[in-house]
């Protein structure tokens, strides 16, 4: 039960880093266009760092919580059986 339970906050923890990442790189994503699309500027270096290094951390954050889930799935499989 407690392993549910831990499993469970675990998955929501994964949930709210993944959204404030996922803010963090919408907001460089839109300085981004907008100096390339409406200032016609070279973008800013540290802003497409910060994009570049945003998108993995997203994915490794996803694929945590897919471990999690797969894992708290197969816990309540057993349960049943």
């Amino acid at each position: 039960m407690f392993k549910k339970l831990a499993l469970k906050r675990k998955i929501e923890q994964c949930k709210k880093n993944m959204a404030k990442l996922e803010k963090e790189r919408a907001e460089s994503q839109a300085k981004l266009v907008d100096e390339v699309l409406v200032n016609h500027v070279e973008p800013d270096p540290e802003a497409v760092k910060i994009f570049d290094e945003i998108t993995p951390k997203i994915d490794a954050e996803r694929e945590k919580m897919i471990g999690y889930a797969n894992e708290l799935k197969a816990l309540e499989a057993k349960k049943k059986a």
